[in-house]
């Protein structure tokens, strides 16, 4: 059995990645369950939501969760198989991964290491946690796996794509709050940039270039920022005051209905970021086949490089290339064809996957 550990969930939409984890597993009749804090086929909600809530309610359902946790893990450990999903090593992820890190049978699948890289007053810690009490990681992409090896992680590494999603993309209308219905403008492009708003994505980019727009084109488009800002970036980017409203903000983390309304109504996504390891934005918005207008780091150009129909990218060394792109897509807009049924098939090839499918057999005797 392997039991995938999500200590998020339903928080902030990790469910849609699990299934599809689940989906590529049971393509070999491997069986998984998930540990989360929701309950479902081939799930166990085993942890509270401990993200809601005032500190003590917190605190008191993260301790409940982790003594679930410790009791399950005493109790099933033999002959089976753990991925938790980590990301960046977060102190709730040390807990979690600390008494189980060296062993063969348990994975820590690095989701981000933007902290591991950037944030300095934890960073040798965290580097020496990955180097000495974690022995096999699961990475999904180049980036990561060279962050890894830069702070000395020599131990086994094993590589599989982002997962390509499969999940329902319906919603109930009555899920939907007026707060986030009110992000779309029905008369106007719907630009949407969401995730995690943080200084590495690039926003201050995106508005430097809307800023530079004629006042013609600012009237035709609205932008939407919605994911938790835990940096004060909207603050600092006084986006509240810009623009008269050309600005639509939600800052929190988006639950999974929500997430389906955004993509299902916005025209175009917006990833102006200056540094990724991977990207699940991307792969949400292939999935709902919306266009990606994206700067021109690695992980984006691999991607359009080999599927020119999914959007298009600009370069971050040149301050303007983002504004002429803007100015581009709403000019075509209505009129530029986006995902090629060629281009769709190729994307959703999963030799990738399989392979590390083999591979995850080979290492486990499975």
């Amino acid at each position: 059995m392997i039991y995938i550990i999500d200590t998020i969930g339903e928080h902030s939409g990790m469910r849609y990645f699990n299934e599809s984890y689940q989906k590529l597993f049971g393509q070999l009749s491997i069986k998984s369950v998930v540990i989360s804090n929701y309950s479902g086929k081939d799930s166990l909600p085993l942890f509270y939501n401990f993200y809601r809530g005032n500190l003590f309610q917190k605190l008191l359902l993260l301790l409940i969760s982790y003594l679930r946790y410790l009791f399950f893990m005493m109790f099933n450990w033999k002959k089976n198989i753990f991925i938790y999903h980590s990301y960046g090593l977060r102190w709730i992820d040390w807990m979690f991964v600390f008494p189980f890190g060296l062993s063969k049978r348990f994975f820590v699948e690095v989701h981000d290491v933007y902290s591991i890289h950037r944030k300095l007053k934890l960073k040798r810690i965290k580097n020496a946690f990955y180097m000495t009490m974690i022995n096999r990681v699961i990475i999904h992409s180049e980036a990561t796996k060279s962050v890894l090896k830069n702070i000395g992680f020599k131990r086994e590494m094993l590589y599989v794509p982002h997962f390509k999603y499969n999940f329902d993309k319906n919603y109930s209308d009555q899920n939907i709050s007026a707060e986030v219905r009110s992000l779309i403008c029905e008369q106007k492009i719907n630009f949407l940039f969401f995730g995690v708003v943080r200084e590495s994505k690039g926003l201050d980019i995106l508005v430097e270039a809307i800023s530079r727009l004629p006042q013609n084109l600012t009237g035709k488009i609205n932008i939407i920022v919605a994911g938790k800002d835990g940096e004060g970036i909207i603050d600092k980017l006084r986006l509240n005051h810009l623009n008269h409203g050309l600005y639509k903000i939600l800052n929190r983390h988006i639950e999974s209905e929500e997430l389906n309304f955004l993509f299902e109504n916005s025209n175009y996504a917006l990833l102006p970021y200056k540094e990724i390891y991977q990207s699940g934005v991307l792969e949400m918005a292939i999935y709902f086949r919306l266009p990606v207008l994206t700067s021109d780091l690695k992980i984006f150009k691999d991607v359009l490089g080999k599927h020119k129909t999914f959007g298009s990218t600009f370069s971050l060394s040149k301050p303007d290339d983002l504004e002429v792109l803007i100015k581009k897509v709403i000019d075509t807009h209505g009129v530029s064809k986006y995902y090629s049924e060629n281009d769709i098939l190729s994307y959703y090839e999963e030799e990738e996957s399989m392979n590390f499918l083999k591979e995850f057999i080979k290492m486990n005797h499975l």
